[in-house]
């Protein structure tokens, strides 16, 4: 696996995916991001089980491939790159190679293969709201929502449209 994008926009995609990942993980592959490229990109998923995110950045792959890295170590070494264009390369034991301007870096990662799949959502409705309407609507019930996760479905906002 090999590509180039621009760091700004790495960290911009890691920072919205690692939204999702475990504070405490109950496998070792959630604590991970997956990086996927494809013809349109770069992907990064993560996911703490029940919550995944995925996000895609413009890539220039060299050669398609995946892996899954620590996704927090990843972010901060993003974070601490100088600007400009990264380029990563995967070998077959997939350790990543970083290389930024003068600034190398290396990471251990681990097999996609253990990594929980991507549900696709099929026969489903589409919704749109506007993000400061929907911002509105949590804002006003958020006070409500649990805490304690001893009772899961508490945690939610039941969102009911007509």
């Amino acid at each position: 696996m090999r590509f180039i994008c621009g760091t700004s926009e790495l960290l911009e995609g890691l920072n919205n995916a690692t939204r999702a990942l475990a504070v405490r993980p109950a496998k070792p592959i959630l604590e991970g991001v997956l990086l996927e490229t494809a013809e349109e990109g770069l992907f990064l998923t993560c996911t703490d089980g029940n919550l995944t995110i995925r996000s895609q950045v413009n890539a220039q792959i060299e050669k398609e491939g995946q892996v899954v890295l620590p996704g927090r170590l990843f972010t901060e070494l993003v974070r601490k790159l100088p600007g400009g264009e990264v380029e990563i390369s995967v070998n077959e034991k997939m350790t990543a190679s970083i290389r930024c301007m003068s600034s190398r870096a290396t990471l251990s990662g681990m097999s996609p293969v253990d990594f929980p799949p991507v549900k696709a959502i099929e026969d489903g409705h589409t919704l749109s709201i506007p993000q400061k309407n929907l911002k509105e609507m949590i804002g006003k019930v958020i006070f409500a929502i649990a805490t304690d996760e001893s009772r899961q479905i508490l945690t939610g906002c039941l969102l009911e449209v007509t």
